[in-house]
């Protein structure tokens, strides 16, 4: 067993998230990779956000193939939302074509 000591959890927890609100945002990073069950593909966006001065990133998970075509039927229009709002024109081909494009986006906190 290894001893950790006294940490300032409270502190750490309000800190990290970011306050509810409009934020303007960059995709700055993606990837596809499968499915936990191997059988489907997500596509991993990293958004940026500027908040008091710091850069903060958060991230959305999308099933752009997945054996329920409802998952992967919202996947799409997730998907057609980010291109429209980034001004890329369907269909995307390449997710770098969403990359460094700024958009708002409305952030809040979910319990």
């Amino acid at each position: 067993m290894a001893r950790i000591g006294d940490l300032d959890y409270e502190s750490a927890k309000q800190s990290d998230v970011i306050p509810e609100g409009e934020y303007e945002a960059v995709i700055v990073e993606s990837g596809v990779g499968p499915t936990k069950d191997g059988q489907g593909k997500i596509l991993t966006l990293a958004l940026e956000v500027t908040v008091q001065g710091r850069k903060r990133r958060f991230w959305d998970r999308l099933n752009v193939q997945n054996r329920s075509a409802d998952t992967q039927r919202i996947a799409t229009r997730q998907l057609m939302a980010y291109a429209a709002a980034v001004g890329t024109p369907l269909p995307v081909v390449d997710s770098e074509d969403l990359h460094n494009k700024p958009f708002m986006v409305t952030l809040g906190v979910k319990d």
